[in-house]
């Protein structure tokens, strides 16, 4: 599958289970990735898929976090991004 989506102009940059791969497409790429007989489901990686909806919504098991207003999060920064750029964003967020 690598060649594949590398031949049309896409890099991967990570599996998704189960059967997925997660691939950087620059936009003048993207007409290539149309073949339904080679790719099931092509779209966009939208915000809303990045951050798990259950975060912040479960209860703690340790009762130290279980009385914070505070979350600890693991930030993966993708391949090609800027690990700076992504901490003063968050930063920005608040």
């Amino acid at each position: 599958m690598r060649k594949v989506v590398e031949s049309r102009g896409g890099r991967i940059i990570d599996y998704v289970p189960n059967n997925a791969w997660l691939v950087r497409i620059d936009p003048r790429s993207r007409s290539n990735f149309d073949d339904t007989s080679v790719f099931q489901y092509v779209s966009a990686y939208h915000a809303a898929d990045k951050i798990h909806p259950t975060v912040g919504t479960k209860g703690r098991l340790n009762p130290e976090y279980a009385t914070s207003d505070t979350f600890e999060i693991v930030v993966r920064v993708m391949d090609g991004e800027n690990p700076t750029d992504v901490e003063q964003e968050i930063e920005r967020l608040g």
